[in-house]
């Protein structure tokens, strides 16, 4: 079940748990917005033996379209530099 959440002005928040995909829906609102889901691989509590079990948390970041498009080109620029992707000419 979905808990909607607010952080509080001036607030950081780090995740410390590995993310194990991530899915971008388009919202129709106004203005246009765009729904970030991340499932967080969480580990049970307590931990489930004898066998390991994947275990996920969702996160949803919604955001205005204009912001998601910066994002996806910072990500470029960001994969770019590091060689994860190919270099563009010109």
């Amino acid at each position: 079940m979905a808990v909607p959440m607010s952080a509080p002005i001036g607030s950081h928040l780090l995740l410390n748990d590995l993310i194990g995909e991530w899915r971008c829906e388009f919202s129709d609102t106004n203005p246009p917005s765009v729904v970030l889901t991340a499932s967080i691989l969480t580990p049970p509590s307590p931990p489930a033996f004898p066998f390991p079990v994947p275990w996920a948390t969702t996160l949803a970041v919604q955001m205005d379209a204009r912001v998601a498009i910066q994002l996806y080109e910072r990500l470029g620029e960001l994969g770019r530099k590091m060689g994860w992707l190919p270099q563009i000419k010109g």
